[in-house]
């Protein structure tokens, strides 16, 4: 039995439909009672109570398999003939499945190029981050009259500088860790 089954209660009521119905607390019964009672619609039955229907709460998925006719896959084979992610050193798991006949290389290329997008969003975010957090500081310290100013607004400058070197790094020159980018903020 799958996790969706023992976990939250999924049933296939066919057609690729899966079904989970809300199971409500005892203290959401309590509540609905007290209320249906307070508006006096306790014992207020129709017809449709009869028959099974979606609840607000419930939960309706519907998959259509699509089979291709080739796939490869990266992982270890179980002793009940699965494919199972495979644990690396690190306690990593690393599991693909692709498409089409596909070396490991390949696959790993497709798998970074579907990530790529991630990438340059980080990148993005810590450029606005790294530009905008020195100006920020020294117009709210400006603003205060705080003597302290260029010494608070040039440890944020070189915190800001840490942080985006370090992201850069973690995802390097072209999402590869082969080389170090810093950005360098004035102060």
């Amino acid at each position: 039995m799958s996790v969706a089954a023992t976990a939250n209660n999924f049933r296939y009521i066919g057609g690729g439909w899966f079904y989970s119905a809300y199971d409500p607390s005892i203290w959401e019964r309590v509540g609905l009672a007290m209320g249906q009672a307070a508006e006096a619609t306790l014992l207020d039955y129709q017809l449709g109570d009869l028959f099974s229907v979606c609840n607000a709460g419930d939960i309706r998925v519907h998959f259509q398999v699509m089979e291709p006719t080739h796939v490869s896959a990266v992982g270890t084979l179980a002793k009940s003939g699965e494919i199972e992610a495979a644990v690396m050193s690190n306690g990593y798991h690393l599991g693909l499945l692709h498409e089409g006949v596909l070396d490991p290389e390949d696959m790993f290329e497709a798998d970074f190029n579907d990530h790529q997008w991630y990438i340059y969003m980080v990148r993005a975010l810590t450029l606005l981050w790294a530009c905008m957090m020195p100006g920020c500081l020294f117009w709210w310290f400006g603003s205060h009259g705080m003597p302290a100013k260029p010494f608070l607004a040039g440890t944020a400058c070189l915190w800001t500088a840490i942080w985006a070197g370090t992201s850069w790094y973690a995802h390097g020159e072209e999402g590869g860790r082969d080389r170090l980018v810093c950005v360098v903020c004035r102060c």
